[in-house]
């Protein structure tokens, strides 16, 4: 899959996510939290590893393999 394509794919499911996309995408947000690479702004939060905006990559349909450091779990 291509990044545009995980992009688009990931921010559509954002807006209308399934209660099981809810909870992986809540799970991988506390693991960004903790991450030496995320980075809270005042407009959006991102990882500075990949330049994604972490609220629409939690959403990723690449499941662990989205995160660039891999640790996600699913």
């Amino acid at each position: 899959m291509n990044k545009l394509k995980e992009i688009i794919m990931s921010y559509a499911t954002s807006f209308n996510p399934s209660e099981e996309q809810k909870k992986i995408a809540e799970e991988r947000l506390k693991i960004c939290a903790k991450c030496e690479f995320w980075v809270q702004s005042t407009m959006q939060d991102y990882c500075s590893k990949c330049g994604c905006l972490t609220s629409f990559k939690v959403f990723s349909p690449l499941g662990s393999n989205a995160c660039p450091e891999k640790k996600w779990t699913n």
